[in-house]
């Protein structure tokens, strides 16, 4: 299971193969059935974790209850809430599993202690932050203030495999339209 995250540390090439090993042990295994929460919105959250198996979606919800999804995370990726985590406040968005997930979760103490033990670890963190923001920019620089036609069509050029694993409402509440836009957004595609 772990060797999942070890090829992931390796490509990154910033850490020697016994720091990469050192690591792998910060990280314990758990598996979360769909529909259950890493963190719920207004928790704090105690564990970041690399996606081994299955996907989860970040998302905040309103005064209504109405979901706001920001991102979706797959394997071979890394998820948490960001702020919570680090700064040990409430976060402003939970995490929920969208799919039966195995995970690899490290706590803010394991990773403190990566950290003083391997300064390199400080780098993996600015290249996750990194790809967290650009990932954010190119979310909002292709769907903001898009016709609903475009931007499932967009979708499904960018990220097939995300129109394909993940519910309609789901989809629609990412691309910022109401499920029925979706679905004449579908049949206008066709």
């Amino acid at each position: 299971m772990k060797a999942h995250l070890q090829q992931y540390l390796t490509s990154l090439a910033l850490l020697s193969e016994a720091d990469v090993h050192y690591s792998l042990a910060a990280f314990s295994p758990i598996s979360i059935k769909k529909g259950n929460f890493l963190v719920r919105q207004g928790e704090v959250c105690d564990q970041a974790a690399f996606i081994v198996i299955g996907g989860v979606k970040s998302f905040s919800s309103d005064k209504t209850g109405n979901e706001n999804i920001i991102c979706f995370r797959f394997e071979n990726e890394f998820t948490t809430s960001f702020e919570s985590y680090f700064f040990r406040r409430p976060s402003p968005k939970s995490i929920q599993a969208i799919e039966a997930c195995v995970l690899l979760r490290i706590t803010p103490a394991r990773l403190r202690n990566l950290l003083e033990r391997i300064p390199a670890w400080d780098i993996i963190l600015q290249e996750l932050v990194r790809q967290e923001l650009i990932a954010r920019e190119k979310y909002l620089l292709a769907y903001h203030n898009k016709p609903a036609r475009e931007k499932y069509l967009l979708s499904l050029q960018q990220a097939p495999d995300l129109v394909r694993r993940v519910r309609a409402a789901d989809l629609a509440s990412y691309l910022g339209i109401t499920e029925r836009t979706l679905t004449r957004a579908k049949q206008e595609a066709r």
